[in-house]
């Protein structure tokens, strides 16, 4: 997988629905091919617990790999519907 990405560094990111992965374990940086799968086997069937997920954790089904890039910095959006006056 990262071979075909191309590049010198990779992101593996555990794919649980939950804010808080880094934090917790569930994003490594890798500068190798054979970091990239240890990290992937390290995160595969383990239970992550974050902020978002209590004490009773997720498993990790899937891990996500991209190519890694410099970050000049985050931005959070936040989004609220209010069905009761539609805005």
């Amino acid at each position: 997988m990262a071979r075909r990405l191309g590049g010198q560094v990779w992101v593996v990111k555990a794919q649980i629905h939950a804010g808080g992965r880094g934090k917790a374990g569930g994003v490594k940086l890798a500068r190798s091919e054979d970091e990239v799968a240890a990290a992937a086997r390290g995160m595969l069937g383990r239970k992550l617990v974050t902020h978002q997920t209590g004490p009773q954790g997720r498993e990790v089904k899937r891990v996500y790999v991209e190519e890694g890039c410099n970050i000049a910095r985050e931005l959070y959006l936040g989004l609220l519907i209010d069905r009761t006056t539609s805005g």
